[in-house]
């Protein structure tokens, strides 16, 4: 992902087409709104957008077909958009309900959860995710480069801090292990052991297994019904498979407390909110 844009544009529809520029040597693009804001003459330089800005904003990116994480929507009264913009060319058909996105959005979900779950996010981390959503051979590019680009906003946004109280609910909901558990009970065997098989990647891409991904895994093999007991050597099966010396270490569970604890009062009213306001795919 690449942060680079040329930002002595003197218009917007300049500054776009450098965006376009960029997007044939990088997937995505990262930006802050401000970088937006300065070519919109009624904004105020400010985190927040309105209405007729946020309309203006979602007409540019839609004639140059381009995309952001988090969605920018016209039809939204004000936006908070101090969390980072992750840009990606629209081309292709995209369906957010459609079963295999939806299968690799919980697959990111699970990878970003492992990432996140010790407090601290290993560049390899990143990377292994972003191997594991390259490597989903049923999905279409477009679908492929929409899920990278929720991994990095994920990877990048905390459930806590930063971005306004709707991306910050979302997040909260995407990376809450209850949510994501909840979702795991009709896949598919195949399925089941393709989502097992990304959360070791995550786990060992780093070196180091920490006692709070084990429990995570645990909590995962309990749902699929299989013996939570198999999995330390299960995992150690992994490694020797794939000729990867691991390094244990006893760390608990770091991470914010608002991201990853159990939040089922927030789910009956804010997930349809957010998908709502974002178009985000549940």
């Amino acid at each position: 992902m690449r942060e680079y844009v040329d930002i002595t544009a003197r218009t917007l529809d300049e500054f776009a087409r450098n965006i376009c520029v960029e997007l044939k040597r990088t997937k995505l693009v990262k930006l802050s709104a401000s970088d937006f804001s300065k070519f919109i003459p009624m904004h105020d330089g400010g985190a927040e957008f309105e209405g007729t800005e946020l309309y203006i904003l979602e007409e540019l990116l839609t004639e140059y077909s381009l995309e952001t994480v988090p969605r920018i929507r016209g039809r939204l009264t004000s936006l908070e958009l101090d969390a980072p913009l992750i840009i990606f060319s629209a081309h292709g058909n995209f369906d957010p309900k459609a079963k295999n996105y939806r299968y690799g959005l919980l697959l990111v979900q699970v990878a970003v959860i492992f990432a996140r779950i010790d407090g601290h996010i290993a560049p390899s981390e990143v990377s292994q995710i972003e191997r594991n959503i390259a490597g989903l051979l049923f999905l279409s590019e477009r679908e492929t480069v929409e899920l990278t680009a929720q991994a990095n906003y994920f990877l990048e946004v905390s459930g806590s801090a930063g971005g306004s109280q709707q991306q910050r609910d979302y997040v909260r909901l995407s990376l809450s292990r209850d949510f994501a558990l909840s979702r795991m009970s009709s896949l598919s065997d195949a399925a089941k052991s393709t989502l097992i098989e990304v959360a070791m990647s995550v786990i060992t891409s780093d070196l180091i297994s920490r006692e709070c991904e084990i429990q995570f895994l645990q909590d995962i093999y309990r749902e699929f019904d299989k013996n939570a007991r198999s999995v330390r050597l299960d995992l150690e099966n992994y490694t020797k498979q794939h000729h990867i010396s691991m390094k244990n270490e006893n760390l608990k569970n770091t991470v914010e407390i608002g991201v990853l604890e159990d939040i089922e009062d927030l789910l009956s009213g804010l997930l349809s909110d957010v998908d709502k306001s974002y178009s985000y795919a549940d």
